[in-house]
């Protein structure tokens, strides 16, 4: 489990720079670790909520993306489409 923690506080820590610099309405996380089960993604999460600076940024809503680890191409492909995310999915 070490290994598995190590992981997600490095990504963790990652992800709240990003959060601070950009500061989202909500984190969805993709890949192959976006679709990571337990233990990870509760590691994750908590590591994410522990590293952002601002008090109201901890609360922001962090998901797992739908597509799992198709979601690289698929935001890719839309991209190179021109169309919106929001137009694919629904209900999130």
């Amino acid at each position: 489990e070490t290994a598995t923690r190590v992981a997600a506080e490095t990504l963790g820590a990652q992800i709240a720079q990003m959060i601070g610099a950009l500061d989202p309405g909500a984190v969805i996380v993709g890949g192959g670790l976006g679709g990571a089960g337990e233990p990870y993604w509760s590691l994750l999460q908590a590591a994410i909520r522990r590293a952002i600076w601002a008090d109201v940024q901890r609360d922001l809503l962090i998901l797992q993306a739908a597509t799992g680890e198709d979601a690289g191409w698929i935001g890719a492909a839309l991209r190179a489409g021109g169309m919106r995310a929001s137009r694919l999915c629904s209900g999130a």
